[in-house]
């Protein structure tokens, strides 16, 4: 037998606009007026953490700048690249004369079976001996892969497979 219900209006000018309704002993709130959308966004803010907050949480680390880099014609000259702002690790990691640890370019090759399409490759050289983790994504896309490149190690890694041989890429280091 279904519980009976009793609707009433609620006295309080800041809640009149909500319909209260009794169930087996429970005051439940009308998702048909008022405040119901309101209760949701508190609810779900008060749950779901910041976004600084979730990647510190995640443990991955501080981010560096925003470095690019691309094949033939969509090379990037390096002044474009710089930016300033506070949330953002501004030096990635750097040996101990000041230069970066990490040199990344960028290269094509035509695939043997078919040679209509071309695997992107990174060629990865850290010139340091930690192990450096990095963000590497498509430039100006939310196609992106996490490498790790080994201390003194240079790695050839195959980033995509696309039409064109000319490719644009953008990649954030991971500071510890």
């Amino acid at each position: 037998m279904p519980p009976a219900t009793d609707r009433k209006m609620s006295e309080s000018p800041l809640t009149r606009l909500v319909v209260q309704t009794r169930s087996w002993g429970r005051l439940l709130i009308s998702p048909t007026l008022g405040l119901w959308p309101t209760v949701c966004f508190v609810l779900a803010s008060a749950i779901a953490p910041p976004p600084a907050t979730a990647q510190a949480f995640l443990g991955k680390g501080m981010l560096s700048a925003e470095v690019i880099g691309g094949t033939g014609g969509l090379a990037i000259d390096e002044g474009e690249t710089k930016f300033s702002s506070p949330l953002v690790a501004q030096r990635p990691n750097t040996d101990a004369t000041g230069r970066p640890c990490l040199n990344v370019h960028a290269s094509a090759e035509k695939q043997t079976i078919n040679t209509m399409i071309y695997n992107h490759i990174l060629l990865l050289d850290n010139v340091c001996t930690k192990e450096i983790r990095l963000r590497a994504c498509y430039y100006k896309s939310d196609s992106c892969q996490e490498i790790t490149v080994r201390g003194n190690n240079r790695q050839r890694y195959v980033f995509g497979v696309f039409t064109t041989p000319d490719f644009r890429f953008s990649y954030r280091e991971y500071v510890n």
